[in-house]
C-alpha cells in the first residue's frame, strides 16, 4: 500500500525527560520511536488491510488491493515498466 497516494506515513516521537537525583528536570529529549502508517481517505478500511497482511509477503498482500486505492506517480511509472517487460519478454519467447 506504500505506492497508494492516500497512504501517509509519520514520524512516532515521545518525550523523554532527564531529571537530577532530586526529581528536577534538567532537559527534554524528543526522540524518535518509529513510524506509523495510515490511509488519509479511509482509515478504517487500511486498517482492516493491514490487520489481514501484517504477517503476509509481499506476494501475498500484493494480490489484496484496497477499492479506493490509487497509485502514486512513481507506482504508476514500476507498473508501466513492468508491463513493457512482460510484452519484451513474451515477444522474445515468441522469436525463438
Amino acid at each position: 500500500m506504500m505506492g497508494c497516494k492516500h497512504c501517509i506515513m509519520k514520524e512516532i516521537r515521545e518525550t523523554h525527560e532527564i531529571t537530577t537525583d532530586n526529581g528536577k528536570v534538567v532537559m527534554r529529549l524528543n526522540g524518535f520511536v518509529g513510524y506509523e502508517h495510515y490511509c488519509d481517505k479511509d482509515p478504517k478500511t487500511y486498517t482492516e488491510w493491514y490487520e489481514r497482511n501484517k504477517k503476509n509477503t509481499y506476494e501475498v498482500y500484493k494480490h489484496d488491493c484496497n477499492d479506493c486505492y490509487e497509485p502514486t506517480e512513481v507506482a504508476e511509472s514500476f507498473g508501466k515498466m513492468i508491463e513493457i517487460s512482460k510484452k519484451i519478454l513474451k515477444e522474445e519467447k515468441e522469436d525463438d
